[in-house]
Order: structure tokens, then C-alpha cells, then sequence
């Protein structure tokens, strides 16, 4: 666009400079040509009585603008109405030149207003460009944040773990894993959790509630796992014992909340709920013990992580 409007002003230069010497030739020549035809055709004129000196204080011009653009002093009339006509035949040369510039410059102009609007319609495009390219780098920096934060961050999760069958000192207690998943130390671990002896199967109609007491607030490193615990509030009849820890009509179950942060200072949560019995791996004696490992269910609905 540059290049145009610079050859624009060029050739504008040039045709001014050639309307000027077409001009001033017009002038110079024309005195000339009549001059010599006046004298093969015409016989000598008496001279009148013209001043020699000729007003030249045309349109305020300065002296030396004068004197370049006009001819010498006319020697009679005769003379002068030559150089009127050549005058004005040198003007309509101008003024045609003039227009030819007029309509040659109208249209560059409106070449080059094309030019510059075709070049404004392209950088808006490269604009718009530009911004979905950027817009597309920001969803792909913020994608890639997002996914080193999960690869990086802690995931504490909480597995079925082992338990404790009442006895003469003990009451039914539940012991779940805690265990970090991810590659990073998961930081002010703590959790609230609760346990109790619940119909099995479960029934719509139980409430699970948790205390108010926040136990907890260690950190767990990478790969590690830790210990909750928590008895139930009441004791079984001797006779329920046996049947309770093989889940039959009834079972020990414990669920919580577990919250933590992960290296970016987030804070995350992992609720859990869990139905514990015994695995018999033998005879169950008169007195309803046997011995057994603990199996579970996660219960669904109720085990989730964020």
C-alpha cells in the first residue's frame, strides 16, 4: 500500500511538471510561430504607441516568478493579442492536463481505497485469527494446568480396612484405610466418622448421621495409608453377636467425611460408607465365635471424592 501511494505521488509530480512546461512552451512558442509567420505574410505594421513597460503584478506574484513565467515586452499590439491567444491556448492545454491529472488521480484514489479496504478486511481476519489462536492456546495452557494438577494432586481415598467383634471388654468398631492414591502428600488430613449396628439389608429409612468432633489433621504422603477408628455407641445382646458379624438381619457399618489439601493448597473432599462382616474360616463354636476375616461392601451412593 505504501509503494502505491509513493508511485501515486510520482507520476502526480511528473504530469504537474509537464502541465507546467506545456504552459510555459504555449507562451515561448507562440510568440515565436507568429512572429515568423508575420514576417513571410504580413508587410510591416506602424507601431503604435504601447508603453514599454508592462504592468506585471499579476495576482501578487513575487519578481522572480514574474520574469520566468512571462515572455519579454510586447513591441506593439499586434504583438500582445498574439500572446493573449497563445495565453489562452496554453491555458486550455493546462486545463486539460489538469483534468487528465483530476481523473487519473480519482482513479488511484479509488484504487487505492479499494486496495486499503481489501487490506483492512484481510488484517481484521488476521485479527480474528490471532484471537481464536490465542483463545485456543489459553483453553490448551488451562487444559494443560488442569491435567498436571491431577497428575500432581493427592487423592485420599478410604478402603475397607479391618474391624473389632464385641467381646467381654470390647464393643463392635470398625477400622477403615485411609490411603493417598496419588503422587503427591496429601496435607491436613481429617475426617468425621461414625458407626453403628444397622439392619442388612439396609433399610430407606435410616438416617446417617456424623458427630460434630474433627478428628485427625496429619499429613499422608504419596503411596501411604493410614488408620480411622470408631466404636459404636451401644452394646448387642450376646446372642446377636455371632449373627451380627456374619451380616445376617444386621451389620456393622461405618461411614464419613474425609477432607484434605493437595499440594496447590486445594481443599478436597471424600465422603465413604461401608458395610463390614466375617468371613468364617472355620467352625463356629457353641458360644458363636469363630474365626473369620473381615470383607465388606462399599455401599452405593454414599462414596465419593472431589
Amino acid at each position: 500500500m505504501r509503494r502505491a501511494l509513493a508511485a501515486f505521488g510520482v507520476v502526480l509530480l511528473v504530469c504537474l511538471f509537464l502541465g507546467m512546461g506545456a504552459y510555459t512552451g504555449g507562451l515561448y512558442g507562440a510568440h515565436r510561430g507568429y512572429q515568423a509567420a508575420e514576417a513571410r505574410y504580413s508587410a510591416p505594421r506602424a507601431k503604435q504607441g504601447y508603453p514599454q513597460q508592462i504592468d506585471r503584478d499579476r495576482a501578487g506574484l513575487p519578481d522572480p516568478v514574474e520574469s520566468i513565467a512571462s515572455n519579454p515586452d510586447p513591441e506593439d499590439g499586434t504583438e500582445r493579442e498574439k500572446r493573449d491567444l497563445a495565453a489562452q491556448e496554453a491555458m486550455v492545454v493546462w486545463s486539460f492536463w489538469t483534468l487528465a491529472v483530476a481523473v487519473f488521480g480519482f482513479f488511484v484514489t479509488t484504487l487505492a481505497t479499494g486496495l486499503l479496504y481489501w487490506q483492512i478486511k484481510l488484517t481484521r481476519k488476521a485479527v480474528e485469527d490471532t484471537g481464536r489462536a490465542t483463545l485456543a492456546m489459553q483453553e490448551a495452557n488451562a487444559l494443560s494446568r488442569e491435567t498436571r494438577d491431577k497428575q500432581l494432586r493427592a487423592y485420599v481415598t478410604v478402603l475397607i480396612g479391618d474391624a473389632v467383634y464385641q467381646d467381654e471388654h470390647l464393643r463392635f468398631a470398625a477400622r477403615p484405610t485411609l490411603f493417598n492414591v496419588g503422587s503427591t502428600p496429601a496435607s491436613n488430613v481429617r475426617w468425621r466418622i461414625a458407626a453403628d449396628i444397622l439392619p442388612a439389608p439396609l433399610t430407606p429409612d435410616v438416617k446417617l448421621r456424623l458427630p460434630q468432633e474433627v478428628r485427625g489433621g496429619s499429613v499422608l504422603g504419596q503411596q501411604q495409608s493410614g488408620k480411622m477408628i470408631m466404636q459404636v455407641p451401644n452394646r448387642v445382646q450376646p446372642h446377636e453377636i455371632a449373627r451380627t458379624r456374619l451380616g445376617i438381619g444386621q451389620s456393622l457399618y461405618v461411614w464419613g467425611v474425609v477432607t484434605y489439601e493437595d499440594i496447590f493448597k486445594r481443599t478436597h473432599r471424600t465422603t465413604f460408607f461401608q458395610q463390614l462382616f466375617w468371613d468364617p474360616t472355620g467352625p463356629i463354636d457353641l458360644s458363636g465365635t469363630f474365626p473369620g476375616n473381615v470383607q465388606g461392601f462399599y455401599m452405593p451412593k454414599h462414596n465419593r471424592q472431589s
